[in-house]
C-alpha cells in the first residue's frame, strides 16, 4: 500500500492488492477515516477521464489481458 498527500487533507492510496475494506480499516486504524473512496483503476483498466455516471465498452482483448492477471 502507498500513501501520498495530494492537498487540503486528500490523500491517494494505491493498492496492488487488496481485501474487501482494507483501505478504510488501516485508514480508521491512523485515525483517518474515510469520507469518499474513488477507483480509477482495475488492473489494467483506467477509467482515465471518463465522467461520473457514464460507462464505456471494454474490448474482448481487455476483458482477456484483466483476466490474466487475476
Amino acid at each position: 500500500m502507498e500513501i501520498s498527500e495530494i492537498s487540503n487533507g486528500k490523500i491517494r492510496v494505491t493498492v496492488t492488492e487488496g481485501k474487501k475494506n482494507e483501505v478504510r480499516i488501516v485508514l480508521r486504524a491512523c485515525g483517518a477515516p474515510v469520507q469518499k473512496l474513488h477507483r480509477e483503476s482495475f488492473g489494467n483498466l483506467s477509467l482515465g477521464k471518463l465522467a461520473s455516471g457514464k460507462i464505456i465498452k471494454v474490448s474482448k482483448k481487455g476483458i482477456d489481458e484483466l483476466i490474466k492477471t487475476l
